[in-house]
């Protein structure tokens, strides 16, 4: 049972509903003066539902730090804090999450704006209700966020289901949301966002000691998918602080629709070690084709603690659509500087710890420490100005459930 127990632990930790761009992305990426929210829900999924539950209890509340720095001059610090508790029963419980995204940033986007440092601050609110049924569990969440010039509001409904003695989970979740756009020193603007999203996934106990996974997650945005704030050179090198040529504001399509595919397999090899590994394979309507690889380590020196080597390779294609510089105006009006719309790659490592302990008598009060250390590396194949940018991740949290 112990290599089950492990295999199961390091699965859920590496097997959450499938990133959404064609890979996880370097933002905040801000694009001019004030730096403008990830305009894109489909990049930061806009309304996961509450995180899975904990150990049994009453009562459970949990903070967390999420620090990130870039040789692109962005800084983010990101707490987080959230509260589970009982509502009636032991089957019923609400979870109220409040987090802050709080930034700096001189990246390049910001400079060829011609635009000063920019400091921004979101904030954001989640509340979900689920239940525990014999064969599974319902949840639902609503969440908003709001900066300076970005208001966000979201729900989802979740459903997952046992089966075959409980060696088989199904996943499924349906969301969908809407986004107010403005932008800053002009009260006029302004523009709306709608989306939706389905998500499956399937989790097969196959042995004693091996889970597989698969998973498929659709998205459609509809409305104003580009950024107020991003400027596109035309018969320049496709600067446009320095440029000659004439600047006019970035225009992408009005619709947008993405699908990730992945599949994971976890082994344990030895009663303290296991192994995982995955693929996902992304699409888009714009013509993005992402393929990303994933592998994993983990061992439980003690039963109390966990530790984990992670790593994830990604390269994608560039969209349609994109150009590194313009000429002129593409015939069919589409022309951006979105980074992550060109040829791009991207290399992750991370070092991972998870503890847990019982205090005081048995059934007392369990604490949770975590611990999250990477470094990745974003290549850009064709984006003038920036060939690349390190990223450095740290995030630290504590919970405990009594």
């Amino acid at each position: 049972m112990k290599l089950l127990e492990l295999c199961m632990i390091t699965l859920v930790a590496v097997a959450g509903p499938t990133e959404q761009s064609g890979e996880p992305s370097t933002t905040p990426t801000p694009a001019g003066p004030p730096a403008s929210p990830p305009a894109d829900p489909a990049t930061s999924p806009p309304a996961d539902p509450p995180d899975p539950p904990g150990p049994p209890g009453r009562l459970e509340t949990a903070a967390s730090l999420y620090v990130r720095a870039d040789t692109d001059r962005t800084t983010v610090i990101s707490p987080r804090a959230r509260l589970r508790t009982r509502l009636g029963d032991d089957r019923s419980h609400l979870d109220l999450v409040y987090a802050v995204d709080a930034w700096t940033s001189a990246s390049i986007d910001v400079r060829t704006a011609a635009s000063p440092v920019v400091r921004e601050q979101r904030d954001e609110v989640g509340v979900g209700v689920d239940r525990e049924w014999p064969w599974g569990r319902v949840a639902v969440s609503y969440r908003v966020s709001h900066e300076n010039d970005y208001l966000s509001n979201s729900g989802s409904v979740s459903v997952q289901a046992d089966a075959l003695q409980r060696t088989v989970t199904i996943d499924a979740r349906a969301l969908a949301g809407g986004d107010i756009v403005g932008r800053a020193g002009d009260e006029r603007f302004r523009r709306t966002i709608g989306y939706g999203g389905l998500f499956f996934g399937y989790t097969h106990v196959l042995t004693r000691t091996t889970l597989a996974q698969a998973a498929l997650d659709f998205r459609a945005q509809r409305g104003y998918l580009a950024s107020p704030y991003r400027w596109v050179s035309l018969g320049a090198a496709g600067l446009c602080a320095d440029a000659a040529g004439l600047c006019i504001p970035e225009q992408h399509p009005g619709r947008r629709l993405r699908l990730a595919a992945v599949g994971r397999v976890r082994q344990a090899l030895a009663r303290r070690w296991s192994l995982g590994a995955g693929y996902r394979l992304y699409r888009d309507s714009w013509g993005v084709l992402g393929h990303t690889g994933l592998l994993d380590v983990r061992v439980r020196p003690l039963d109390t603690i966990t530790l984990g080597l992670e790593g994830r390779g990604y390269t994608q294609g560039a969209a349609d659509f994109y150009r590194a510089a313009y000429p002129n105006v593409p015939s069919q009006g589409w022309l951006t500087r979105d980074r992550e719309l060109s040829s791009m790659w991207n290399v992750r490592g991370g070092l991972v710890l998870d503890g847990r302990w019982v205090v005081g008598r048995e059934g007392g009060a369990v604490l949770n420490i975590g611990a999250l250390a990477a470094g990745s590396y974003y290549g850009y194949r064709e984006f003038v100005g920036l060939d690349g940018v390190a990223v450095l991740e740290l995030t630290g949290s504590i919970g405990v459930s009594l």
